[in-house]
């Protein structure tokens, strides 16, 4: 049994003496020592996108670097789990987003009855029905119950209250006469 492992390690020897062999396993070797460098530096650019600590990126690539080839596919995982989910650019984004709704949910304001969330343009309360604004004459534009004077065209509103106060004269609808046509005289 002894001779056979012997014959197995010299096939080996022989084979690895090989230059074509040599040469794929220089090249596999400096393949992965660049995937191992190129995964450091790919670690500090990524830690620099998400952390605002100048320490943090030379801190994360060095842990790579450390690892050693053989192992820094498992600190690469853990890299990738410890990082933040958002690069700094999109939590800015997502800030500036956030302080956007937030803005809009204070320009609507609220009906003085129920509380209820109005736009400024709306007549009447859709909750209450408590009348919030109503329109100008001469433009058409929403103006706040308050105002003498229209923003949009500067013509006087009359008192609040004829504004209010329902139409007395309504258009007359006329509906057409019916008128039976003679009828023909067969022969």
């Amino acid at each position: 049994m002894a001779s056979f492992t012997d014959q197995i390690g010299q096939a080996l020897a022989g084979f690895a003496d090989l230059p074509a062999v040599r040469f794929v396993l220089a090249g596999a070797g400096l393949y992965v020592v660049l995937v191992w460098l190129a995964c450091a530096f790919w670690v500090f650019q990524d830690a620099r996108r998400r952390q605002d600590h100048l320490v943090t990126p030379y801190l994360a690539a060095g842990a790579i670097v450390l690892a050693s080839p053989a192992v820094f596919p498992l600190a690469l995982f853990v890299y990738r789990i410890v990082r933040p989910g958002q690069t700094l650019s999109e939590a800015r984004q997502q800030r500036l987003e956030d302080r956007l709704v937030q803005l809009d949910l204070q320009a609507l304001e609220g009906c003085p009855e129920c509380d209820a969330t109005v736009a400024d343009d709306w007549l009447i309360c859709p909750s209450c029905r408590t009348r919030l604004a109503h329109r100008c004459i001469e433009c058409g534009r929403t103006m706040r119950l308050d105002w003498s004077v229209c923003a949009w065209c500067a013509a006087e509103v009359a008192e609040p209250s004829l504004l209010d106060a329902p139409q007395t004269s309504s258009p007359t609808i006329t509906e057409p006469v019916f008128q039976p046509q003679p009828e023909a005289v067969s022969a």
